[in-house]
């Protein structure tokens, strides 16, 4: 299943459109609707999108003109180090992370997020950032704290952080 675009996507494309990201390579992890690789496309030279969900690389693929497109459970089929990369990941709490995957990011809500900046820094060229989301409605309180806070937004339910790894 795609992830439609909501407040917490459009929070991410927002600061990438309005911010300077100084990267010729950008991963646009867990793409979904592609909305954060088409933002770092109109900045980046080179742009890959990934996600586990083959109907959203599918939908991908259909829509993303210019950006390499593939499936990837996380960096399972990354081969190369980006300036940039961006993760919206399922961020609620949920027993079993694969039954909702479009949503819940594990038990506590982060063990994604937590498996996924485990391995990221492999992936950055030196000097590279990342770029992630969290909600306060997950065990996320260690995240913000060891992590920069670029940007907040409330949702009806919870609140929602934008972070950039130290």
């Amino acid at each position: 299943m795609t992830y439609k675009p909501g407040k917490d996507s459009m929070m991410m494309a927002e600061y990438l459109e309005d911010n300077p990201i100084e990267a010729e390579s950008c991963l646009d992890m867990g793409t979904g609707s592609g909305i954060l690789a088409k933002k770092m496309r109109e900045k980046a030279e080179t742009v890959h999108a990934v996600d586990k969900d083959p109907e959203a690389v599918k939908y991908a693929r259909e829509r993303l003109d210019g950006i390499n497109v593939y499936r990837s459970d996380l960096f399972s089929e990354v081969e190369r180090k980006f300036d940039l990369i961006a993760f919206n990941p399922p961020y609620l709490p949920g027993e079993d992370e694969s039954d909702h995957s479009d949503w819940a990011g594990g038990k506590n809500g982060i063990e994604l997020t937590e498996r996924f900046l485990n391995n990221a820094d492999g992936y950055l060229n030196k000097g590279g950032r990342i770029l992630f989301l969290v909600s306060d409605r997950a065990d996320s309180d260690q995240l913000i704290q060891e992590n920069r806070v670029l940007d907040t937004t409330h949702d009806w339910f919870e609140k929602l952080y934008l972070l950039e790894k130290n």
